[in-house]
């Protein structure tokens, strides 16, 4: 089950990021919070946005690349541009995320 949750939110990342810029989904993904913003008392510590990036670290090892940190959204956002990669991509991940829920502790 987790697999399968795993792959629909990279389908839907993928969309996120072929969409037009002015769109609303696209613009608070790429939106970044304020310098002093602090994270209300009660809200959620993992966003969506720290979750796919913490994924993408975790399952593709993207975190190696010169420069992930700083623009690891335009590295996804240049791999969805073309379809058939993104599908590869969302292939390895739910592959390699099936691989991890199965493993023992």
């Amino acid at each position: 089950m987790e697999t399968i949750i795993i792959q629909h939110r990279w389908t839907w990342l993928g969309h996120v990021l072929r969409m037009p810029s002015e769109r609303l989904a696209k613009r608070a993904f790429l939106t970044s919070n304020p310098v002093g913003w602090k994270r209300p008392r009660g809200c959620p510590k993992m966003t969506w946005t720290r979750l796919v990036k913490s994924e993408a670290e975790k399952f593709l090892g993207y975190n190696h690349l010169p420069g992930w940190s700083s623009n690891w959204k335009n590295i996804l956002a240049d791999l969805a541009t073309d379809r058939a990669v993104w599908r590869g991509v969302i292939r390895d991940v739910s592959f390699i995320a099936g691989q991890a829920s199965w493993r023992t502790p």
